[in-house]
Formats: C-alpha cells, sequence, structure tokens
C-alpha cells in the first residue's frame, strides 16, 4: 500500500464533499424539487379534468379549458422552482468554492509550504460559470416536465374524443359504455402512465423523476465548485501542480486519473498537461489538490511521475515503487 505521506492530504476537500455542509446541500435542492414535483404529480391527476374528459362530447370545451389552466399552473410551479435554484445555486456554489479553496490551503500547509498574503480569494467568474451551468440544468429539466405534462394533458383531450367517436359509432349511450367512475379510473392509470409515474424528465431516452435528478445536479455541480476552489487556490500561491485523489475507484473513466499529478500550465516536463478536471461522471468524488514538487523528495517525485505517466499500475505505493526500483539495480 501506498505510504501515507507520499502525497499531500484530501481528507478536508473530500469532507466538502461528502460532510454535512455538502449532504445538507444536497438534501436542500432534493427537497426543493420533490415538492415541485409531488405538485405536479397533483396536477396531472387533477380530478375535474379526469371527470370532463371521461364525460363525452358535451364536456369536451371544458376539459379543453381545464387543460389549459392546469398548464398554466404548471409553467407558474417550474418558474418557482428556477427561481428557488438560483437562490440555492448562488448560496451552495459560493460555499463549495471556499471549501474547496480552503481544503487546499490546509493540504498545501501540510506539504510545509510557507504562504503568504491574499490566499485562495474565490474567483467571482468562477462562481458565476457553475451557478449559471445550474441554471442550464434547471431549465433543461423544466422544458422536458413541461413538454411531458403538455403531451399528458393533449392525450387526455384526445382520450375523450376517442370516447365520444365510440358512443356515437355505437349509437349508444355514453353510460352504456363505461360509467363515469369506470372512465375517470381508466384514464388516470392511462395517465400515470403518460407521466411515467412522476419521471417527468427526459434525458437521451431515460425517464428522471425531478427529485433524483435534482439530486444528480447537486451532487456533480457541488464537486465542480470544490475542486474549482482548490485549482483557483493553486493558481493564487503560484503552483503549477495538482494531484487527482486516488480512493480505490474501480470506474474505468476514473481510472485514467485518479493518484496522478497534473501541470496546470502545461508547462511541466515532467507530469502531463491538466485537461479535464474531476468530478468526471455524474456523482464522482474525486478531487484535486495542490502537489507542491518543492517540498517532495527525489524518490517522491520519480514515484509521482512514473504514476502520472502511467508507468506503474493504479494501486502500486511508494515503497513497492522504491522496491522494484532497488531490485533493478
Amino acid at each position: 500500500m501506498a505510504s501515507p505521506q507520499e502525497f499531500p492530504p484530501i481528507n478536508r476537500i473530500e469532507a466538502a464533499q461528502v460532510g454535512s455542509d455538502f449532504e445538507a446541500a444536497v438534501a436542500e435542492l432534493q427537497t426543493s424539487w420533490g415538492r415541485t414535483e409531488a405538485r405536479l404529480a397533483e396536477l396531472s391527476r387533477d380530478a375535474q379534468l379526469l371527470v370532463l374528459a371521461g364525460a363525452g362530447a358535451g364536456a369536451l370545451e371544458l376539459a379543453e379549458a381545464r387543460a389549459r389552466e392546469l398548464l398554466s399552473a404548471v409553467r407558474q410551479e417550474l418558474n418557482t422552482l428556477r427561481a428557488s435554484t438560483r437562490v440555492w445555486a448562488t448560496r451552495a456554489v459560493t460555499a463549495q468554492v471556499a471549501a474547496g479553496s480552503g481544503a487546499a490551503l490546509e493540504a498545501a500547509v501540510q506539504q510545509g509550504a510557507v504562504l503568504g498574503g491574499a490566499l485562495g480569494v474565490p474567483n467571482a467568474n468562477t462562481i458565476r460559470a457553475l451557478i449559471d451551468e445550474i441554471e442550464i440544468d434547471t431549465d433543461f429539466a423544466a422544458s422536458s416536465t413541461e413538454r411531458t405534462m403538455r403531451r399528458h394533458f393533449r392525450a387526455t383531450q384526445q382520450l375523450a374524443l376517442e370516447e365520444s367517436a365510440i358512443s356515437r359509432a355505437l349509437l349508444v349511450s355514453e353510460s352504456r359504455l363505461e360509467n363515469l367512475d369506470q372512465r375517470s379510473a381508466r384514464l388516470r392509470r392511462e395517465f400515470a402512465a403518460a407521466t411515467g409515474n412522476g419521471q417527468f424528465v427526459m434525458v437521451n431516452g431515460k425517464r428522471w423523476r425531478l427529485e433524483t435528478y435534482a439530486e444528480l445536479v447537486a451532487q456533480t455541480r457541488l464537486a465542480e465548485a470544490a475542486s474549482e476552489g482548490a485549482l483557483n487556490f493553486s493558481k493564487s500561491i503560484g503552483n503549477d501542480l495538482v494531484r487527482i485523489s486516488d480512493h480505490g475507484s474501480t470506474d474505468p473513466v476514473c481510472d485514467a486519473f485518479a493518484g496522478k499529478v497534473f501541470s496546470i500550465s502545461g508547462n511541466s516536463r515532467r507530469f502531463p498537461t491538466l485537461r479535464e478536471r474531476p468530478p468526471f461522471h455524474p456523482r464522482c468524488k474525486h478531487v484535486l489538490l495542490p502537489f507542491v514538487a518543492e517540498l517532495k523528495t527525489p524518490r517522491e517525485l520519480e514515484f509521482a511521475e512514473a504514476r502520472s505517466r502511467g508507468r506503474i499500475e493504479a494501486g502500486v505505493g511508494i515503497n513497492e515503487f522504491q522496491e522494484v526500483l532497488r531490485a533493478a539495480v
């Protein structure tokens, strides 16, 4: 196993991502989106619309009017969701950028770096860009939800038309086909299927519940915020190297980066350029922290370079690496 001293500690920044503040922020967004999801589910099962849709030709105009009212209510709920998420994002992103910067500061100090001056000042442009990304995510989910609900209400009207057409074709009263309660119950089942039982968001052919999608957005974007805070701090102290955390991940996407050291500027002769940074996929928990080369021993630098250039496999620690080098002499 790798020596505990081989790389800067990452416990604080990981705590920023999985600790109480991070979890509370994720849970807050989930709760907010969950309330919207519950309200939309109520609108999709509107009792008045069900009755009107099942009542036949005489209630078609009323059914259409009620569908328009409901769609307007859907838009209002989604606009409220957009506004509340914007407020949440401003607060949560700022906090996570600061958490990442603070964790990077501690990591640099624990490596022995002597620091001074204004350090780790949050980058306003970085924060704004991350907030914008969350707003884009939110708008995508809201637009997808509105399309789902619009299709749902249109399907309601189509079902009402079909009921009337069947009645006229058979020249019997609608009550002979199904009574009103039976038709309403059947429509309710069909509506539930049309809206995916609350899975209003469609992404690449897959349906998502709003609450689940909120968790995905919050975890991913706040992880980005923590890493961006660490990156900004490293730049602020003139440190060009950062290391990606390594916590035993088996994800093939992360395996290409975990435990490796990268150059922010791309000017390092020893280490590859930082072209991608965590999170590398939704819910990714990898982070980055400063790697202070000036405070490393020649052997530690040799090991870090070999790992970063892919010359040794993941999981091989510095002690095993030194044994291999001694055996080769």
